[in-house]
This record gives C-alpha cells, structure tokens and sequence, in this order.
C-alpha cells in the first residue's frame, strides 16, 4: 500500500506539532521540502478543521484535533472515495481504520 505524498506529510504535520505552534517555514525545514508544499497542505487541513493556524509573533501550525484518521486527512486534502478506493481494494477501508494522534495525545 502506498500512502499519497501529500497524506503522507499531513501525518508528518500532525506528528511534529504539538502544544508549540510550528511555522510552516521550520515544519519545510525540519521535513526538508518546500515550504510553498507545506503551505497549500496546512491551508486545506485548516480549511477542513483538522489543524489550528495561529497568526502573529509566536503563531504558526498547531493541532486542533486529538485523534483523527488517515481517510479524513485525505478527504481534507481533496482525494474522493473513488480515487482513493482506485489505489488498492481495500485501501479505503484501512484509510477509515488507521488512526492518525500528535505526539501530544499518544497514549
């Protein structure tokens, strides 16, 4: 199974930020990619509730949620059910399953 690109960096997001907004600059540099990438990523994850963008002098990316799934980080950043059932079988199915914690709420 392989996990889109973009997913695979929204898990990354969500992994690195925790209670201490990140800027998206010093998330490219920590994930070494462009920080422009970033941006559209963490713009659709805010538009869709997932994470909290803090404006300002100590703002940045932060968590909004505790847990969530790899299907609905997907669905914010724009794949469909029938792209994403197109990769594998039963690919969706585990997309629901999987779930994604920050490093703040792991148990």
């Amino acid at each position: 199974m392989k996990i889109p690109k973009k997913v695979d960096y929204a898990v990354k997001i969500f992994q690195i930020v925790d209670e201490h907004p990140k800027t998206t600059t010093e998330l490219a540099s920590q994930l070494k990619t462009s920080v422009f990438f970033l941006q559209q990523i963490v713009a659709r994850l805010h538009r869709a509730g997932l994470v909290l963008v803090v404006r300002g002098p100590g703002g940045g990316v932060k968590n909004y949620v505790l847990v969530t799934n790899l299907y609905s980080i997907a669905r914010a950043l724009g794949y469909t059910d029938k792209s994403l059932s197109g990769l594998d079988g039963g690919y969706l199915d585990l997309l629901k399953q999987y779930k994604v914690q920050s490093n703040l709420f792991t148990v």
